[in-house]
Protein backbone atom coordinates (compact mmCIF):
# COMPACT_ATOMS: atom_id res chain seq x y z
CA UNK A 1 0.00 0.00 0.00
CA UNK A 2 1.64 3.43 -0.79
CA UNK A 3 1.55 5.46 2.13
CA UNK A 4 0.06 8.99 1.40
CA UNK A 5 1.59 11.92 3.61
CA UNK A 6 -0.48 14.42 4.86
CA UNK A 7 -0.31 17.91 3.00
CA UNK A 8 1.94 20.13 5.94
CA UNK A 9 4.45 17.48 5.21
CA UNK A 10 5.76 19.24 2.26
CA UNK A 11 7.09 16.35 0.07
CA UNK A 12 9.08 18.77 -2.63
CA UNK A 13 11.60 20.14 0.33
CA UNK A 14 14.70 18.60 -0.05
CA UNK A 15 16.07 19.93 3.44
CA UNK A 16 17.54 17.08 5.53
CA UNK A 17 15.47 16.97 8.27
CA UNK A 18 12.31 14.79 10.08
CA UNK A 19 8.80 15.44 10.17
CA UNK A 20 6.17 13.54 11.53
CA UNK A 21 2.44 14.78 11.31
CA UNK A 22 -0.17 13.87 13.80
CA UNK A 23 -2.86 12.30 11.47
CA UNK A 24 -6.47 12.13 13.08
CA UNK A 25 -8.28 10.83 9.45
CA UNK A 26 -7.31 6.91 11.01
CA UNK A 27 -6.56 5.63 14.76
CA UNK A 28 -8.54 6.68 17.44
CA UNK A 29 -11.89 7.32 16.40
CA UNK A 30 -13.37 10.80 17.89
CA UNK A 31 -16.85 11.33 19.03
CA UNK A 32 -19.27 14.69 19.31
CA UNK A 33 -19.18 15.87 22.72
CA UNK A 34 -21.79 15.06 24.81
CA UNK A 35 -21.48 18.04 27.36
CA UNK A 36 -25.18 19.98 27.11
CA UNK A 37 -25.34 23.44 27.88
CA UNK A 38 -28.34 25.59 29.05
CA UNK A 39 -29.68 29.30 28.14
CA UNK A 40 -32.08 31.20 29.94
CA UNK A 41 -34.02 33.43 28.55
CA UNK A 42 -35.87 36.10 30.87
CA UNK A 43 -36.55 39.74 31.61
CA UNK A 44 -33.33 41.81 33.23
CA UNK A 45 -33.57 45.02 35.70
CA UNK A 46 -32.24 48.61 34.70
CA UNK A 47 -29.49 48.25 37.56
CA UNK A 48 -28.01 45.00 35.14
CA UNK A 49 -24.50 45.39 33.94
CA UNK A 50 -24.74 43.81 30.84
CA UNK A 51 -26.58 45.33 27.91
CA UNK A 52 -29.72 43.54 26.63
CA UNK A 53 -29.61 40.57 24.18
CA UNK A 54 -25.82 39.71 25.22
CA UNK A 55 -25.37 36.46 25.88
CA UNK A 56 -23.29 36.12 29.29
CA UNK A 57 -21.64 33.10 30.91
CA UNK A 58 -23.36 32.68 34.29
CA UNK A 59 -20.61 30.77 36.72
CA UNK A 60 -22.04 30.97 39.96
CA UNK A 61 -25.29 31.13 41.40
CA UNK A 62 -25.05 34.58 42.05
CA UNK A 63 -24.09 35.72 38.76
CA UNK A 64 -27.74 36.19 37.55
CA UNK A 65 -28.04 38.80 40.46
CA UNK A 66 -24.52 40.64 39.71
CA UNK A 67 -25.18 40.92 35.55
CA UNK A 68 -29.05 41.42 35.34
CA UNK A 69 -30.17 42.61 38.42
CA UNK A 70 -30.94 41.38 42.01
CA UNK A 71 -34.19 39.73 42.27
CA UNK A 72 -34.74 39.79 38.48
CA UNK A 73 -36.50 37.34 36.63
CA UNK A 74 -32.45 35.71 35.58
CA UNK A 75 -31.56 36.00 39.59
CA UNK A 76 -34.19 33.81 40.41
CA UNK A 77 -33.72 31.42 37.39
CA UNK A 78 -29.97 31.89 37.70
CA UNK A 79 -30.49 30.25 41.60
CA UNK A 80 -32.58 27.65 40.49
CA UNK A 81 -30.56 25.92 37.47
CA UNK A 82 -27.60 25.98 40.23
CA UNK A 83 -29.61 24.10 42.70
CA UNK A 84 -31.57 21.91 40.49
CA UNK A 85 -27.68 21.00 38.62
CA UNK A 86 -24.58 22.54 40.24
CA UNK A 87 -22.57 21.63 37.48
CA UNK A 88 -24.59 23.26 34.86
CA UNK A 89 -22.92 25.02 31.88
CA UNK A 90 -24.98 28.09 32.01
CA UNK A 91 -25.72 31.47 30.11
CA UNK A 92 -28.09 33.50 30.29
CA UNK A 93 -29.39 36.59 27.59
CA UNK A 94 -31.44 39.57 28.62
CA UNK A 95 -34.73 40.98 27.96
CA UNK A 96 -35.52 44.80 28.57
CA UNK A 97 -38.36 44.91 31.17
CA UNK A 98 -41.36 46.06 29.67
CA UNK A 99 -45.30 45.90 31.04
CA UNK A 100 -46.81 46.38 34.67
CA UNK A 101 -45.80 44.53 37.41
CA UNK A 102 -47.92 42.34 39.47
CA UNK A 103 -48.82 43.14 42.72
CA UNK A 104 -50.92 42.01 46.15
CA UNK A 105 -51.08 43.41 49.31
CA UNK A 106 -50.86 42.53 52.93
CA UNK A 107 -52.63 44.06 55.14
CA UNK A 108 -52.37 44.07 59.19
CA UNK A 109 -55.86 45.90 60.63
CA UNK A 110 -55.19 45.86 64.26
CA UNK A 111 -52.88 46.58 67.16
CA UNK A 112 -51.01 43.36 68.60
CA UNK A 113 -52.12 41.61 72.05
CA UNK A 114 -49.81 39.39 72.03
CA UNK A 115 -46.03 37.82 71.38
CA UNK A 116 -46.10 36.00 67.88
CA UNK A 117 -44.58 35.47 64.36
CA UNK A 118 -46.07 36.00 61.26
CA UNK A 119 -44.90 33.91 58.32
CA UNK A 120 -45.22 34.86 54.68
CA UNK A 121 -44.49 32.50 51.90
CA UNK A 122 -43.07 34.78 48.77
CA UNK A 123 -42.85 31.45 45.61
CA UNK A 124 -42.13 29.61 48.36
CA UNK A 125 -39.78 30.57 50.17
CA UNK A 126 -40.40 31.94 53.70
CA UNK A 127 -40.04 35.62 55.77
CA UNK A 128 -40.49 35.51 59.54
CA UNK A 129 -41.08 38.52 61.53
CA UNK A 130 -41.22 39.16 65.38
CA UNK A 131 -44.42 40.69 66.63
CA UNK A 132 -44.85 42.10 70.31
CA UNK A 133 -47.62 42.74 72.29
CA UNK A 134 -48.32 46.47 71.95
CA UNK A 135 -46.95 46.54 68.06
CA UNK A 136 -48.85 48.87 65.68
CA UNK A 137 -49.89 47.82 61.99
CA UNK A 138 -47.62 50.06 60.80
CA UNK A 139 -44.89 48.82 62.93
CA UNK A 140 -45.13 45.27 61.88
CA UNK A 141 -45.93 46.61 58.61
CA UNK A 142 -42.55 48.01 58.69
CA UNK A 143 -40.80 45.04 60.27
CA UNK A 144 -42.41 43.04 57.17
CA UNK A 145 -41.04 45.71 54.35
CA UNK A 146 -37.47 45.22 55.87
CA UNK A 147 -37.54 41.72 55.90
CA UNK A 148 -38.74 41.21 52.34
CA UNK A 149 -36.49 43.76 51.06
CA UNK A 150 -33.47 42.64 52.49
CA UNK A 151 -30.41 41.27 51.00
CA UNK A 152 -30.30 38.39 52.94
CA UNK A 153 -32.93 36.74 50.95
CA UNK A 154 -33.70 36.87 47.25
CA UNK A 155 -37.41 37.11 46.51
CA UNK A 156 -39.00 38.27 42.76
CA UNK A 157 -40.51 40.84 44.76
CA UNK A 158 -40.15 44.65 46.68
CA UNK A 159 -42.37 45.68 49.20
CA UNK A 160 -43.79 48.80 50.71
CA UNK A 161 -45.96 49.94 53.40
CA UNK A 162 -48.54 52.19 54.21
CA UNK A 163 -49.78 52.22 57.82
CA UNK A 164 -49.62 48.91 57.79
CA UNK A 165 -50.75 47.73 53.95
CA UNK A 166 -47.86 46.48 52.89
CA UNK A 167 -47.35 46.44 49.18
CA UNK A 168 -45.86 43.61 47.34
CA UNK A 169 -44.37 44.57 44.07
CA UNK A 170 -43.11 42.12 41.31
CA UNK A 171 -39.77 43.22 40.20
CA UNK A 172 -40.33 42.66 36.59
CA UNK A 173 -43.23 43.25 34.11
CA UNK A 174 -46.17 41.28 31.95
CA UNK A 175 -47.62 38.25 33.51
CA UNK A 176 -45.76 35.86 34.37
CA UNK A 177 -45.76 38.13 37.85
CA UNK A 178 -49.24 36.65 38.05
CA UNK A 179 -47.27 33.11 38.75
CA UNK A 180 -45.75 34.21 41.88
CA UNK A 181 -47.48 32.07 44.95
CA UNK A 182 -48.72 33.82 48.46
CA UNK A 183 -49.18 32.47 51.58
CA UNK A 184 -48.98 34.09 55.39
CA UNK A 185 -50.00 32.66 58.82
CA UNK A 186 -49.03 33.61 62.40
CA UNK A 187 -47.52 31.07 64.84
CA UNK A 188 -50.06 32.25 67.90
CA UNK A 189 -53.44 33.38 67.46
CA UNK A 190 -53.44 37.05 69.02
CA UNK A 191 -55.48 40.12 68.40
CA UNK A 192 -53.73 41.19 65.06
CA UNK A 193 -55.14 40.31 61.85
CA UNK A 194 -53.40 40.02 58.47
CA UNK A 195 -55.19 39.56 55.08
CA UNK A 196 -53.95 39.26 51.97
CA UNK A 197 -55.59 40.45 49.12
CA UNK A 198 -54.84 36.90 47.40
CA UNK A 199 -53.20 33.84 47.26
CA UNK A 200 -50.60 35.31 44.59
CA UNK A 201 -49.80 38.24 42.50
CA UNK A 202 -52.19 39.63 39.88
CA UNK A 203 -52.70 42.76 37.37
CA UNK A 204 -49.28 42.02 35.60
CA UNK A 205 -50.14 42.53 32.00
CA UNK A 206 -47.93 43.28 28.37
CA UNK A 207 -45.29 41.60 27.37
CA UNK A 208 -41.49 41.32 25.98
CA UNK A 209 -40.29 40.96 22.35
CA UNK A 210 -37.38 38.52 22.66
CA UNK A 211 -36.73 37.74 19.09
CA UNK A 212 -33.68 40.20 19.09
CA UNK A 213 -32.37 37.97 22.63
CA UNK A 214 -32.42 34.75 20.88
CA UNK A 215 -30.80 36.30 17.10
CA UNK A 216 -27.80 37.60 19.69
CA UNK A 217 -27.49 33.73 20.32
CA UNK A 218 -27.54 32.10 16.96
CA UNK A 219 -24.19 32.11 16.25
CA UNK A 220 -24.07 29.30 19.27
CA UNK A 221 -25.32 25.92 20.09
CA UNK A 222 -27.24 26.09 23.45
CA UNK A 223 -28.77 22.80 23.84
CA UNK A 224 -31.57 23.57 26.52
CA UNK A 225 -33.00 26.87 26.38
CA UNK A 226 -35.01 27.69 29.57
CA UNK A 227 -37.92 30.51 28.38
CA UNK A 228 -38.35 32.12 31.54
CA UNK A 229 -42.18 33.39 30.31
CA UNK A 230 -45.15 31.53 29.95
CA UNK A 231 -47.06 32.82 27.49
CA UNK A 232 -47.49 31.29 23.74
CA UNK A 233 -46.09 34.20 22.23
CA UNK A 234 -42.63 34.31 23.21
CA UNK A 235 -42.85 30.26 22.99
CA UNK A 236 -43.56 30.84 19.05
CA UNK A 237 -40.69 32.85 18.85
CA UNK A 238 -37.89 30.37 20.20
CA UNK A 239 -39.85 28.28 18.39
CA UNK A 240 -39.14 29.28 14.94
CA UNK A 241 -35.52 29.69 16.57
CA UNK A 242 -35.29 26.41 17.58
CA UNK A 243 -36.75 24.70 14.40
CA UNK A 244 -34.09 27.52 12.56
CA UNK A 245 -31.12 26.70 14.50
CA UNK A 246 -32.07 22.87 14.53
CA UNK A 247 -32.51 22.58 10.28
CA UNK A 248 -29.32 20.49 8.38
CA UNK A 249 -27.75 23.99 7.11
CA UNK A 250 -27.40 25.03 11.31
CA UNK A 251 -26.99 21.34 12.46
CA UNK A 252 -27.42 22.85 16.07
CA UNK A 253 -30.26 20.04 17.85
CA UNK A 254 -31.92 22.60 20.77
CA UNK A 255 -34.86 22.08 22.54
CA UNK A 256 -37.19 25.05 24.43
CA UNK A 257 -38.11 24.73 28.16
CA UNK A 258 -41.43 26.58 29.38
CA UNK A 259 -43.31 25.86 32.78
CA UNK A 260 -46.83 26.18 33.08
CA UNK A 261 -47.90 26.52 36.97
CA UNK A 262 -51.32 26.35 36.26
CA UNK A 263 -55.00 24.08 35.35
CA UNK A 264 -54.89 20.96 32.78
CA UNK A 265 -56.41 23.09 29.80
CA UNK A 266 -54.04 25.99 30.78
CA UNK A 267 -51.39 23.76 29.35
CA UNK A 268 -52.91 21.54 27.28
CA UNK A 269 -53.51 25.10 25.55
CA UNK A 270 -50.50 26.41 25.54
CA UNK A 271 -48.87 22.86 24.15
CA UNK A 272 -51.02 23.15 21.34
CA UNK A 273 -50.55 26.34 20.61
CA UNK A 274 -46.82 25.48 20.03
CA UNK A 275 -46.87 22.51 18.63
CA UNK A 276 -43.36 22.10 17.71
CA UNK A 277 -41.15 19.36 17.87
CA UNK A 278 -38.65 21.33 20.14
CA UNK A 279 -40.57 22.82 22.38
CA UNK A 280 -41.65 21.19 25.62
CA UNK A 281 -43.91 22.35 28.02
CA UNK A 282 -43.73 21.31 31.65
CA UNK A 283 -47.03 20.66 33.67
CA UNK A 284 -48.14 21.41 37.65
CA UNK A 285 -50.70 22.71 39.03
CA UNK A 286 -50.67 24.97 42.60
CA UNK A 287 -46.51 24.32 43.43
CA UNK A 288 -45.54 27.11 45.51
CA UNK A 289 -42.46 27.49 43.25
CA UNK A 290 -42.63 29.54 40.41
CA UNK A 291 -42.75 28.87 36.51
CA UNK A 292 -39.54 30.43 36.25
CA UNK A 293 -37.44 28.32 38.78
CA UNK A 294 -39.33 25.34 36.80
CA UNK A 295 -38.13 26.12 33.37
CA UNK A 296 -34.69 26.55 34.85
CA UNK A 297 -34.13 23.68 36.98
CA UNK A 298 -36.02 21.56 34.71
CA UNK A 299 -33.09 22.04 31.82
CA UNK A 300 -30.45 22.45 34.28
CA UNK A 301 -31.22 18.92 35.33
CA UNK A 302 -31.57 17.71 32.30
CA UNK A 303 -28.60 19.04 30.73
CA UNK A 304 -27.01 16.41 33.15
CA UNK A 305 -28.27 13.71 31.68
CA UNK A 306 -25.52 13.06 28.48
CA UNK A 307 -26.45 10.11 27.24
CA UNK A 308 -28.98 10.87 24.52
CA UNK A 309 -31.30 8.87 24.39
CA UNK A 310 -31.96 8.35 28.24
CA UNK A 311 -35.34 8.65 29.08
CA UNK A 312 -35.44 11.48 31.77
CA UNK A 313 -38.32 9.72 33.91
CA UNK A 314 -38.31 10.35 37.08
CA UNK A 315 -35.49 12.48 36.85
CA UNK A 316 -35.45 14.72 40.46
CA UNK A 317 -35.36 18.60 40.36
CA UNK A 318 -33.69 19.70 43.05
CA UNK A 319 -35.24 23.20 44.73
CA UNK A 320 -38.51 22.55 43.33
CA UNK A 321 -41.30 22.49 45.43
CA UNK A 322 -44.96 19.87 45.49
CA UNK A 323 -48.12 21.17 44.86
CA UNK A 324 -50.72 20.01 47.17
CA UNK A 325 -51.95 16.91 47.33
CA UNK A 326 -55.62 17.97 46.53
CA UNK A 327 -53.74 19.66 42.97
CA UNK A 328 -51.16 16.77 41.88
CA UNK A 329 -52.47 15.01 38.69
CA UNK A 330 -54.33 12.24 38.65
CA UNK A 331 -54.23 9.36 36.27
CA UNK A 332 -56.66 10.37 33.96
CA UNK A 333 -54.98 14.14 33.68
CA UNK A 334 -51.63 12.52 33.27
CA UNK A 335 -52.73 10.88 30.22
CA UNK A 336 -54.46 13.73 28.63
CA UNK A 337 -51.40 15.69 29.14
CA UNK A 338 -48.93 13.68 27.54
CA UNK A 339 -51.53 12.91 24.47
CA UNK A 340 -51.66 16.87 24.11
CA UNK A 341 -47.42 17.02 24.01
CA UNK A 342 -47.49 18.12 28.17
CA UNK A 343 -45.02 16.78 30.28
CA UNK A 344 -46.18 16.11 33.41
CA UNK A 345 -44.56 16.62 36.83
CA UNK A 346 -44.72 14.43 39.52
CA UNK A 347 -44.43 13.94 43.11
CA UNK A 348 -41.93 10.88 44.17
CA UNK A 349 -41.66 9.77 47.84
CA UNK A 350 -39.92 12.07 50.24
CA UNK A 351 -42.06 14.92 48.26
CA UNK A 352 -39.58 14.97 45.83
CA UNK A 353 -40.66 16.59 42.02
CA UNK A 354 -40.18 14.92 39.18
CA UNK A 355 -40.43 14.37 35.27
CA UNK A 356 -43.06 11.61 34.65
CA UNK A 357 -42.52 11.78 31.06
CA UNK A 358 -40.52 14.34 28.73
CA UNK A 359 -42.59 14.73 25.25
CA UNK A 360 -42.30 17.22 22.46
CA UNK A 361 -45.42 19.33 21.77
CA UNK A 362 -45.20 18.17 18.25
CA UNK A 363 -48.29 15.93 18.58
CA UNK A 364 -49.94 16.94 15.08
CA UNK A 365 -48.80 16.81 11.36
CA UNK A 366 -48.95 20.04 8.90
CA UNK A 367 -52.38 18.11 8.30
CA UNK A 368 -53.47 18.58 11.91
CA UNK A 369 -53.52 15.00 12.23
CA UNK A 370 -52.08 13.07 15.65
CA UNK A 371 -48.46 12.09 15.37
CA UNK A 372 -46.53 10.81 17.99
CA UNK A 373 -43.48 9.34 16.34
CA UNK A 374 -41.29 11.72 17.55
CA UNK A 375 -43.01 12.08 21.20
CA UNK A 376 -40.21 11.10 23.28
CA UNK A 377 -37.99 14.23 23.44
CA UNK A 378 -34.69 11.96 23.37
CA UNK A 379 -35.55 10.33 19.85
CA UNK A 380 -34.59 13.64 18.97
CA UNK A 381 -31.71 14.24 20.98
CA UNK A 382 -30.57 10.61 19.50
CA UNK A 383 -30.88 12.09 15.60
CA UNK A 384 -29.02 14.97 16.89
CA UNK A 385 -26.37 12.90 18.52
CA UNK A 386 -25.88 10.93 15.27
CA UNK A 387 -26.02 13.92 13.31
CA UNK A 388 -22.81 15.67 15.17
CA UNK A 389 -20.61 12.70 14.81
CA UNK A 390 -21.67 12.49 10.83
CA UNK A 391 -20.51 16.30 10.60
CA UNK A 392 -17.50 15.46 13.23
CA UNK A 393 -16.77 12.57 11.04
CA UNK A 394 -16.52 14.31 7.51
CA UNK A 395 -14.67 17.56 9.32
CA UNK A 396 -12.04 15.06 10.38
CA UNK A 397 -11.98 12.66 7.63
CA UNK A 398 -12.64 14.96 4.81
CA UNK A 399 -12.35 18.37 5.41
CA UNK A 400 -9.99 18.77 1.81
CA UNK A 401 -10.58 15.65 0.22
CA UNK A 402 -9.95 14.59 -3.47
CA UNK A 403 -13.06 13.25 -4.55
CA UNK A 404 -13.10 10.32 -6.86
CA UNK A 405 -15.88 8.37 -9.08
CA UNK A 406 -14.78 4.81 -7.53
CA UNK A 407 -11.44 2.61 -7.05
CA UNK A 408 -11.71 -0.45 -8.41
CA UNK A 409 -8.29 -0.92 -9.16
CA UNK A 410 -7.18 -0.27 -5.15
CA UNK A 411 -4.91 2.57 -7.34
CA UNK A 412 -5.67 5.97 -6.06
CA UNK A 413 -3.74 7.92 -2.85
CA UNK A 414 -5.94 6.80 0.32
CA UNK A 415 -6.26 10.31 0.41
CA UNK A 416 -8.75 10.30 -2.43
CA UNK A 417 -12.20 9.97 -1.21
CA UNK A 418 -15.09 7.48 -3.49
CA UNK A 419 -18.71 6.77 -2.83
CA UNK A 420 -17.27 3.14 -1.22
CA UNK A 421 -14.75 4.99 1.53
CA UNK A 422 -17.33 7.42 2.97
CA UNK A 423 -20.04 4.50 2.75
CA UNK A 424 -17.68 2.46 5.02
CA UNK A 425 -17.27 5.60 7.24
CA UNK A 426 -20.97 6.02 7.66
CA UNK A 427 -21.78 2.81 8.05
CA UNK A 428 -18.46 2.59 11.43
CA UNK A 429 -20.16 6.30 13.10
CA UNK A 430 -23.91 4.46 12.98
CA UNK A 431 -21.56 1.11 14.80
CA UNK A 432 -20.51 3.78 17.28
CA UNK A 433 -23.76 5.25 17.59
CA UNK A 434 -24.66 1.11 18.33
CA UNK A 435 -21.96 0.73 20.93
CA UNK A 436 -23.11 3.54 22.70
CA UNK A 437 -27.31 2.78 23.08
CA UNK A 438 -28.11 5.77 20.45
CA UNK A 439 -28.83 3.37 17.15
CA UNK A 440 -29.88 -0.28 17.23
CA UNK A 441 -30.04 -2.92 14.20
CA UNK A 442 -27.31 -1.20 12.40
CA UNK A 443 -26.44 -4.49 9.98
CA UNK A 444 -29.80 -5.42 9.55
CA UNK A 445 -30.27 -1.55 7.82
CA UNK A 446 -26.91 -1.65 6.26
CA UNK A 447 -27.77 -2.10 2.56
CA UNK A 448 -29.92 1.31 2.91
CA UNK A 449 -26.75 2.94 3.54
CA UNK A 450 -26.24 5.09 0.26
CA UNK A 451 -23.59 7.13 -1.00
CA UNK A 452 -23.68 9.16 -4.66
CA UNK A 453 -21.00 11.62 -6.27
CA UNK A 454 -22.61 14.45 -7.57
CA UNK A 455 -19.62 16.66 -9.57
CA UNK A 456 -18.05 17.44 -6.51
CA UNK A 457 -20.66 17.13 -4.06
CA UNK A 458 -21.39 13.76 -1.59
CA UNK A 459 -24.90 13.05 -1.32
CA UNK A 460 -25.61 10.06 1.08
CA UNK A 461 -28.42 8.65 3.20
CA UNK A 462 -28.58 7.00 6.49
CA UNK A 463 -30.81 4.92 8.06
CA UNK A 464 -31.37 5.21 11.85
CA UNK A 465 -33.03 3.42 14.18
CA UNK A 466 -33.05 5.20 17.37
CA UNK A 467 -33.07 3.20 20.84
CA UNK A 468 -36.75 3.81 22.55
CA UNK A 469 -36.92 4.48 25.92
CA UNK A 470 -38.97 1.85 28.16
CA UNK A 471 -42.02 3.56 29.66
CA UNK A 472 -44.72 1.12 29.66
CA UNK A 473 -44.25 -2.35 31.68
CA UNK A 474 -47.46 -4.75 30.88
CA UNK A 475 -47.45 -8.18 32.15
CA UNK A 476 -50.06 -10.41 33.72
CA UNK A 477 -49.49 -12.53 37.38
CA UNK A 478 -50.75 -15.82 36.32
CA UNK A 479 -53.18 -17.02 39.66
CA UNK A 480 -52.26 -21.08 40.22
CA UNK A 481 -53.44 -23.06 42.44
CA UNK A 482 -51.41 -24.18 45.59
Amino acid sequence: MEISLPSEILTSDKTPRTAVAIDRTSGVKQKADTAREVLLVGQMLSTAVVAAATPTQLLREDDGANYFGARSIIDIACRAAFKANPFVKLSAVGIADAGTKATATVTFSTTATGNTVYRLRIAGKEVAIDIATGDTATVIGDALVAAINSTAVTLPVSAANSSGTVTLTAKNGGTVGNGIKLAGAFDANVTTTAALSASALSGGSGAVTITTALAACASKRYHEIALLLDDSTSGGAVKSHVNTEGDAEHGHGEHCWQAVNGSLSTNTTLSLALNGLRNIVLSTNASESWSVEIAAAAAAAASRVETTTQPLNNLVLEGILPPPIASRWTRTETRTLIDNGCSPLVVLPGEQVAFSRVVSTGVKNSSGDWDYSLLDVPKLRGLDYFRDNLVLMFNTNYSASRWADEDPDGLLPTDVATPEKVKVDLIDVAREMEGLGVLQRVSKYEDEFVVEKRGSACYFSCPAAVVDGMHERLGKIVYKLG
